[in-house]
Formats: structure tokens, C-alpha cells, sequence
């Protein structure tokens, strides 16, 4: 899931990757205060989501 803010596509911006926890998904994650707060500072947001598949509670792994 991406949030965007409402500004020219052309100009060059920063992305912030917001990871959920276990047990969530992007969409639980994804809330009003976030994109507030992107729209503000002119970045993008990135929810990756971890899939069911890959792990049964959505707890991402982390590989050292």
C-alpha cells in the first residue's frame, strides 16, 4: 500500500517505509496521523505488507 500527498509527480521526494507488527496487516497500520503528518513534510509512505504465506502471524523475518 502506498500513500502519495498531493504534489507535482515530478519533483524528487523521500519515503518512509512503515513495517506492521505481528498479527497486522498494511491497512491496520495505515492511519490518519501518518499521511497527515507525510502530507506536512512532502514524503511518501510505503506499508509493506508481509504475507500468510511467508509467515502465519505476519511477523516479518529478519535474516542477520
Amino acid at each position: 500500500m502506498l500513500y502519495e500527498p498531493g504534489f507535482p509527480q515530478a519533483r524528487a521526494c523521500a519515503m518512509l517505509v512503515l513495517l506492521h507488527g505481528c498479527r497486522q496487516d498494511a491497512r491496520t497500520l495505515r492511519s490518519a496521523p501518518h499521511e497527515q503528518a507525510a502530507e506536512e513534510a512532502g514524503v511518501v509512505v510505503l506499508y509493506p505488507e508481509q504475507s500468510i504465506l511467508a509467515n502465519a502471524l505476519r511477523c516479518w523475518n529478519w535474516i542477520a
